[in-house]
């Protein structure tokens, strides 16, 4: 007789199935809580479902020493149970294992779909994230919850003792279902998905993919699709996991490093610092490690949610805020940075201490007009333009930095060739203080929301400003085309831009040896004859700048937002006017 797919069995039956000591099948769900299938009570009788046990029990090779007669090696305990148990076979796991993302859009994100019934998902992202926090830290909760009676089984009362007694910043997850709760939605058809993208991905994916655990790859994949299904959230693009590492390795972040993202998304780039070279233990990841500030509600609540899954405390405040308008204000111990306030017609200054940071990341909106309205930051290297927040993030994030530090923006590539003479001056300033270490010009297509052409800026704290020479790395020809026609950059494309850059940072002043094609090294008197362009194409590439495509696009797009920048001020005027016309009719 073939077992059925909705079979159960105690732990003893396991065992038998199984061919080991139910000791073993002990030691199996204890050391591995997060992946072993979770028990279901039925009858007041603990019992596992027979095909979760198999599917996890696939990718278990048996040692030489527990090999049966007849059993070849590399056999798994899958095969043995599914032989015993007289279950059909299933292949074992192929190098050429199914992508872990069409495995998700299969069998998560279409199923979701289906259930919004042609609505956004994006209202529900949070929830979403709430439910995989759950699934990875309470799995006994989580069997109640998809159990036969499902969420209807839960009261509200029961979710606010959860909420109170959270570990690993699960409070967030419990108030979201709570919310949910209260707004009737069916919380067991969000969840069901969950599970069974869960069983696709351990028997089909690659190995690397499973290793780092569903719910992880599941809220990445989430929170990427809805950027691609619905567009930037407030200007804000969601860090493509590859360039988040990336700029990460370059930083190296080191245990209980001070790490700070400004405008932190989704969470993507401190959850990738905190995850870097990460050790046990609750001193190396602490709440006074990794700070954050989130522009607006849902970005604080998926930022909170995404860390939770990963067992990370991120610090983002009790609401969300604006660091360029001072609401987070900045200090050194040498130079203050102040804000000022009108009152009386005077101004006055006001100093507001806040912590410097080892290291400062971002990804923050490039566009936000009307950035700095009611702001009360003093800025060190000069008033940035209106029609574009970018050197007022370059500054800021400067500002932050530990004078050992160092930071790592990303920019649009028109800030490293803009010929508007506001953007030209504050570079030229930064570059000749020595703030800028290093502009790496990134590969187009990385992102999913939009075509953004991209560079990343390194900048230094004043320890390490001596060196007068900056390195610009071209990597545009770098990055492996994927699904959809996005590009990602393989472990390979870092390594050669982490390579480079920690081989100019090994190297004396002049010596460093142009890679031709892709990185040099320019001294201040080299950028001052370019008009300080930092576009690496200018420097690397033979024949004039102006025939060169990038720094021409580089060149259309700040028009273009100095385009934007006069339409955002007509209307403000219309408005004045309009008002104005008004007070004085009749």
């Amino acid at each position: 007789m073939t077992a059925g797919p909705d079979d159960t069995l105690s732990r003893q039956e396991v065992a038998r199935a199984a061919g080991v000591r139910p000791a073993a099948v002990n030691n199996w769900a204890r050391r591995h809580p997060h992946e072993f299938p979770p028990p279901r009570v039925i009858a007041g009788q603990t019992v596992y479902s027979a095909a979760q046990v198999a599917a996890w029990l696939d990718s278990r090779k048996i040692s030489a020493g527990g090999r049966h007669p007849g059993e070849a090696p590399g056999a798994t305990y899958g095969q043995r149970f599914r032989r015993n148990r007289n279950m059909p076979p299933v292949a074992p796991i192929s190098a050429e294992a199914e992508p872990t993302e069409e495995i998700l859009d299969r069998a998560l994100w279409k199923p979701l779909e289906d259930i919004q019934r042609g609505q956004s998902i994006a209202p529900n992202l949070d929830l979403l994230l709430a439910l995989l926090a759950i699934r990875r830290h309470n799995r006994r909760f989580w069997v109640q919850l998809t159990s036969s009676k499902g969420a209807g089984a839960l009261d509200l009362r029961e979710l606010a003792n959860l909420r109170h007694q959270a570990a690993q910043g699960l409070a967030p997850a419990y108030r979201r279902l709570e919310r949910a709760m209260k707004d009737n939605v069916d919380i067991a058809a969000f969840a069901r998905p969950i599970d069974e993208a869960a069983d696709q991905v351990r028997l089909r994916a690659r190995r690397h993919d499973v290793a780092e655990g569903f719910e992880s790859l599941a809220s990445r994949f989430l929170l990427e699709q809805t950027a691609a299904a619905h567009g930037p959230r407030g200007g804000e693009h969601v860090t493509p996991l590859s360039l988040s590492r990336t700029i990460v390795a370059l930083l190296d972040p080191q245990p209980n490093a001070r790490i700070c993202d400004p405008c932190c998304v989704s969470g993507e780039l401190l959850i990738a610092a905190g995850t870097w070279n990460r050790l046990p233990g609750p001193a190396v990841i602490g709440r006074s490690v990794l700070d954050g500030s989130a522009l607006s509600p849902m970005s604080r609540q998926l930022t909170l949610l995404s860390a939770a899954i990963r067992g990370l405390r991120i610090d983002v405040g009790a609401s969300p805020r604006e660091p360029l308008k001072g609401e987070a204000e900045p200090v050194s111990n040498a130079d203050a940075v102040t804000s000022a306030s009108a009152a009386d017609g005077e101004s006055t200054n006001k100093i507001t201490p806040v912590p410097r940071y080892d290291v400062v990341l971002a990804n923050p909106p490039f566009r936000m007009p009307g950035w700095d309205e009611g702001g009360r930051l003093h800025f060190p290297y000069g008033e940035p333009p209106t029609h574009s927040a970018t050197f007022a993030w370059l500054q800021y994030a400067a500002a932050i930095l530990d004078d050992r530090g160092r930071a790592a923006l990303v920019m649009p590539t028109s800030a490293a060739a803009s010929e508007n003479p506001t953007e030209r001056r504050l570079r030229a300033k930064m570059t000749e203080n020595g703030a800028v270490e290093c502009v790496i010009a990134m590969p187009g297509e990385l992102f999913r929301e939009n075509d953004l052409d991209v560079a990343v800026w390194i900048l230094r704290g004043k320890d390490h400003r001596s060196r007068r020479d900056v390195l610009l790395i071209d990597a545009r020809a770098l990055g492996t085309r994927r699904r959809r026609g996005r590009r990602i950059l393989t472990d390979d494309d870092t390594a050669k831009i982490v390579g480079a850059y920690r081989s100019w940072r090994d190297s004396a002043a002049h010596t460093f040896n142009t890679i031709p094609g892709f990185a040099v090294a320019v001294d201040m008197q080299q950028l001052r004859v370019h008009d300080w362009q930092l576009n690496p194409a200018v420097h690397l590439h033979s024949g004039l700048p102006h025939a060169d495509a990038g720094a021409t696009r580089a060149k259309a797009r700040a028009l273009h937002e100095e385009l934007l920048s006069c339409e955002y001020r007509a209307r403000q005027a219309d408005a004045d006017v309009a008002h104005l016309l008004a007070w004085i009719t009749p």
